[in-house]
């Protein structure tokens, strides 16, 4: 077993910081938010950056087969306490060209239950659902718009890569011109995860690069607070992760979650992201030089706390897989696995 293997179970065995305290230390001033007076808090209202529409789950039972794919996915955003989303799929195998999503129409949902039932007139195949819906799996029947239509049972397990790697929207008008009808073009299907995804149909087969792995962890071999931020590249699309946390926990496997509104000019280096870590909201802008690390401004997104200047230095210690992934099917459930244990 070569050094980096070694590290690697270290990162995902013992945590973060595990034989790492002293060499980290020097950058604890970089990773603290004080809290700051009311007049410069970033209350997201007053910010601009309040979401009307917020991610909610995904579930899909999609898979590929041959040179197509086959199954059912719906995504859904919260708004003002209703469900919204986009639903598509077949039962039957379809090119990597066809296929076209619709949003979800006349939704029934008793947040209390579960108890849900909509509509969704997605091509070639639309479908009636009832069920139930939970944090594990969407579950019910679903029956095809003609007379007499036999009901099926289906089962749609959730997709936490799916689901943490939804955008979200200010205002709905934001969120219906994003996902109208008009955008979703054949072989662009977004269905479970291609929000993380380079566009075109043959987007599956193109193999996930590593770009690195950029920290600004500080730990005292007890305790550790900052984040390790993982990036890759599918085709010319930049797609990632962010583990860890703004305030100091003990050592671990830390809380992760995918990046979302992941912006990369590689011209001119120019980065901007969001993640969403177990109900912590960072916002990141600056620049990122891939073999030396990533330098600009963090955010907060919570009253009482300010943007940062840091430094995320290119640490190899922290790269999971060096090798990248095969596909981007094989880099999904590489994610999924993770979230299910630290999302």
């Amino acid at each position: 077993m070569n050094a980096t293997k070694v590290l690697v179970v270290c990162i995902f065995s013992f945590g973060l910081a595990c034989g790492n305290g002293s060499r980290q230390a020097s950058k604890s001033a970089e990773t603290g938010f004080p809290e700051s007076n009311a007049n410069s808090s970033l209350d997201d209202s007053e910010n601009g950056r309040k979401r009307e529409v917020k991610a909610f789950a995904v579930y899909s039972n999609t898979e590929s087969v041959g040179e197509g794919w086959k199954g059912h996915d719906v995504s859904f955003w919260k708004y003002r306490g209703n469900l919204v989303g986009l639903c598509g799929g077949s039962s039957k195998v379809l090119g990597n060209e066809e296929g076209k999503n619709s949003f979800i129409e006349n939704v029934d949902y008793s947040e209390k239950t579960g108890a849900i039932s909509f509509d969704c007139r997605s091509e070639p195949e639309g479908f009636a659902f009832a069920g139930y819906l939970s944090d594990e799996e969407l579950k019910g029947t679903i029956a095809a718009f003609k007379p007499d239509a036999e009901k099926k049972k289906i089962v749609l397990p959730i997709s936490f890569a799916g689901t943490f790697s939804l955008d979200e929207y200010d205002t709905f008008e934001n969120f219906e011109k994003e996902k109208g009808i008009e955008s979703v073009k054949k072989g662009d299907r977004q269905n479970s995860l291609n929000a993380a995804a380079s566009e075109g149909p043959a987007a599956k087969n193109i193999a996930v690069r590593t770009v690195g792995a950029y920290s600004n962890v500080w730990s005292d071999g007890e305790h550790q607070n900052g984040f390790v931020i993982d990036l890759w590249l599918h085709g010319d699309r930049m797609i990632g992760s962010a583990s860890g946390s703004f305030d100091s926990r003990l050592v671990g496997d830390p809380p992760m979650a995918l990046l979302r509104d992941l912006k990369y000019d590689k011209k001119s280096g120019a980065i901007s992201f969001f993640a969403d870590i177990r109900g912590q909201y960072l916002r990141f802008e600056g620049v990122l030089i891939k073999k030396v690390g990533m330098k600009g401004v963090l955010t907060r997104e919570m009253a009482g706390y300010r943007s940062a200047t840091v430094n995320f230095a290119r640490d190899d210690w922290y790269i999971y897989r060096e090798d990248g992934y095969e596909t981007l099917e094989a880099w999904q459930k590489e994610m999924d696995r993770l979230l299910r244990r630290r999302g």
